[in-house]
């Protein structure tokens, strides 16, 4: 069990239930460390100084927690407060920048998202990396061993069932989902996880055959929400890909939506067999 929190309503009757029953994980989300942007951010006034005391309590309890954080527009700039508030309680800092529209499918968060040259610029600045991780993150570039559409863990060894009671394999994918109050949870695993593994590539999307899906976080739910189909590719992630891929590499490479490569200055765009139409 992965229990999901900002951290705000933690307090000591909370945390000894928890320890009575420990999860396997707790994941808490920190994407500000400041009052007023963690205020702003969660529209909750006074949320900032409770997500402290949170902390504070969930530090001492000795269970096991995570520290997550989402780059996005308005936080870039506290990356270096983030990484040492992270480090203070012992964990190695990370971020991701994707974000998915709500499950209704509104795309009003989007707007939040960083700006691919911004992310390219924290990169080079504030996250060192080394030779070694460099060469193995070259080797990433490849092209996908088969169609499937889903090319993450979904349908591998985790489960999400939401507040209704529906199973499905993660908590960002809603299109196959079964509802634990009328199947068996193996019934349910079976079917969810059968159908979700089966998935294929069914047109000719750039996505099907990219060279650098691996840096890619394209979810087809946030697809078919953003662009209408789970098979399209979303511009955004491509463009968040190959900022990832060209810094692996250390030289530009032809965009996945873009047919002709480009000439800049002295340095031409690169094709890697990339799939472009």
């Amino acid at each position: 069990l992965q229990l999901y929190t900002n951290g705000t309503l933690f307090t000591r009757a909370a945390i000894q239930r928890l320890q009575a029953m420990p999860p396997f994980t707790i994941d808490v989300s920190c994407h500000s460390v400041s009052e007023g942007p963690f205020d702003w951010f969660t529209q909750v006034p006074g949320s900032y100084r409770a997500f402290l005391r949170g902390m504070t309590l969930l530090r001492e309890s000795g269970l096991p927690f995570t520290l997550k954080t989402k780059l996005m527009d308005w936080n870039k700039d506290e990356i270096g407060d983030l990484r040492t508030f992270t480090e203070s309680f012992g964990q190695s800092f990370g971020y991701t920048t994707s974000l998915s529209p709500r499950l209704n499918g509104d795309c009003s968060s989007l707007a939040y998202r960083i700006d691919p040259q911004d992310l390219k610029r924290v990169e080079q600045t504030d996250l060192a990396v080394s030779d070694d991780d460099l060469c193995m993150r070259k080797q990433e570039i490849v092209r996908p061993d088969s169609d499937r559409l889903y090319r993450c863990g979904c349908g591998t060894n985790s489960i999400h069932i939401s507040a209704w009671g529906e199973l499905g394999t993660c908590t960002l994918q809603y299109e196959h989902r079964i509802s634990l109050r009328t199947h068996s949870l193996r019934n349910a695993v079976d079917k969810v996880f059968g159908a979700v593994r089966s998935m294929r590539y069914q047109n000719d999307s750039p996505c099907r055959s990219c060279d650098i899906h691996r840096f890619c976080e394209k979810k087809p739910t946030d697809a078919r929400w953003e662009q209408g189909a789970a098979e399209a590719p979303i511009p955004y992630d491509c463009d968040i890909a190959i900022v990832r891929a060209e810094q692996a590499v250390h030289q530009p490479l032809i965009h996945p939506l873009r047919k002709h490569a480009v000439t800049t200055g002295e340095h031409p765009m690169t094709s890697l067999n990339l799939n472009v139409t």
